[in-house]
């Protein structure tokens, strides 16, 4: 017994937060930074 693992929900969450980002502002300009931001992850 143990909690469900999120894993693959989160891993969704931030590919799609990623894709948004690099679409909007390029895919040079795309970064793991401006991602946690853009979902308000506090890192």
């Amino acid at each position: 017994m143990g909690r469900k693992s999120l894993k693959e929900s989160r891993q969704a969450e931030i590919v799609s937060a990623f894709y948004k980002l690099a679409k909007k502002d390029g895919l040079e300009n795309a970064s793991i930074a401006k991602t946690a931001a853009l979902r308000e992850v506090q890192y």
